[in-house]
């Protein structure tokens, strides 16, 4: 069952499937109610606080054309009220436009001062944000949600620098990355993870 799924499905629906899926490592207090909050915190975690990376290359590129465009349209007399209003077809069709008086109330704010600071400010959230690359960030995103699903299921922590492809907590990430519809290795997932992941939990 998709991930999506899962947090549509009803709460003792979606305990189910995840005790059944995770069935050989859980001990007996997971009983089902313990395996609704179990699923429900890996939805949370891998689904809803998913990881967004930009491709910092397009991005920046982008961001100049913006800045070309809003340059443009700043200097081009097209956010002159007067000029808008004096167009011939301007009460029939513009007046109640939210996309004219949205254009109109930039001209209060399209100097050029205001589009340096703005386009200086995307800049630098591009720069702190993950950039894209070849990794496969959804992966990565598995593995920290299963490592913290691991330690709240009473496991002792789960190894942070390398992975035993035949240990438990291997097969533990290959049952969990096919509960989250997840096409790829987990151990190349994992390998990945351990040298590229930003933000791991000290578990």
């Amino acid at each position: 069952m998709k991930i999506q799924n899962l947090i549509e499905t009803k709460y003792w629906d979606r305990a189910r499937c995840f005790q059944d899926a995770f069935r050989e490592f859980l001990a007996p207090r997971h009983d089902l109610e313990e395996c609704g909050w179990l699923a429900v915190e890996l939805a949370t975690r891998y689904w809803l606080n998913h990881v967004e990376p930009v491709n910092r290359r397009h991005a920046h590129a982008d961001l100049a054309t913006l800045k070309e465009c809003l340059n443009f349209i700043s200097g081009s007399g097209l956010l002159e009220l007067e000029n808008v209003q004096a167009l011939p077809y301007y009460q029939a069709t513009a007046a109640g436009s939210p996309l004219v008086a949205g254009l109109l109330s930039l001209k209060e704010i399209m100097s050029e001062e205001a589009i340096n600071e703005a386009c200086s400010d995307i800049e630098a959230a591009i720069n702190v944000t993950i950039d894209k690359r070849n990794i496969r960030w959804d992966a990565l995103q598995a593995i920290e949600s299963l490592r913290c699903i691991w330690w709240l299921m009473g496991n002792r922590p789960a190894p942070s620098k390398a992975l035993n492809p035949s240990s438990k907590f291997a097969d533990f990430l290959r049952v969990g990355f096919v509960y989250l519809d997840l096409d790829a290795d987990p151990v190349s997932a994992f390998r990945s993870w351990s040298t590229k992941w930003p933000y791991k939990l000290d578990l």
